[in-house]
């Protein structure tokens, strides 16, 4: 007999502290939406650690951590973390898998490197982070797309540009964003990808911006994101 999931923690959609991605939930399928809120919660959870860390080596610790516990996740119970457990549960139905999620722990660590983060690095940031949280997405949505990891490095870079408090950084990550946009093929995304959809469309209105601010959840923003919900464009 295998193993069963073990219970999950009750978390909510409040909990993310994203309000364009707690949005972008409501337009996944009710029976995906507690597994696609798990997924983002991971990855403002690793981020918030690159975020709070002042020594480079205490974070590679912390994420090292982590991503030894999701990628455990494959055949071993988890540490009596919340998170962890709901994830657990993700993996063990075959949502998602579990070197999917260390992926992105592993795409956060690039911004902890030691000499400071280069070209190399944050592409490996946006492929990692970003193609990984999309694809995991989309194979929790159910609908495996091809095309889902350009744009999940996109989004990353765009998300990392306007968060980062480092103006070489930011510089960087949105001219590498702008570039792979510039590849990208833009088509129709399918309605079980909708989250997604709002996503990327926010990045692009994000990489139009001559400014470095973004007011998320300002009217603007929230009319492109359900035009994007509603028509997946």
């Amino acid at each position: 007999m295998g193993r069963l999931p073990v219970a999950s923690a009750v978390i909510n959609p409040f909990d993310l502290a994203d309000p364009e991605r707690r949005l972008a939930l409501a337009y996944a399928r009710s029976d995906a939406r507690e597994d696609l809120l798990s997924l983002f919660l991971l990855d403002e959870r690793l981020g918030a650690i690159v975020a709070a860390t002042k020594e480079a080596m205490l974070g590679e610790i912390r994420l090292t951590w982590w991503r030894d516990a999701l990628r455990g996740l494959a055949d071993k119970a988890p540490p009596d973390e919340p998170l962890l457990q709901r994830l657990f549960s993700v993996v063990q139905k075959g949502a998602c898998s579990a070197d999917r999620l260390a992926a992105i722990a592993e795409g956060w660590g690039m911004l902890l490197s030691d000499p400071p983060v280069d070209e190399d690095m944050l592409i490996r940031h946006g492929e990692e982070r970003g193609s990984a949280l999309f694809r995991a997405a989309a194979d929790i949505l159910g609908c495996p797309q091809a095309g889902v990891e350009a744009a999940g490095s996109i989004w990353s870079l765009t998300d990392l540009a306007f968060r980062s408090n480092d103006d070489e950084i930011s510089t960087r990550a949105l001219a590498l964003a702008r570039k792979q946009l510039s590849a990208a093929k833009r088509g129709h995304w399918p309605a079980s990808l909708r989250p997604l959809a709002i996503m990327m469309a926010l990045a692009r209105l994000d990489l139009k911006s001559s400014s470095r601010k973004r007011s998320q959840g300002a009217p603007q923003r929230i009319v492109r994101a359900m035009w994007a919900g509603l028509t997946g464009r």
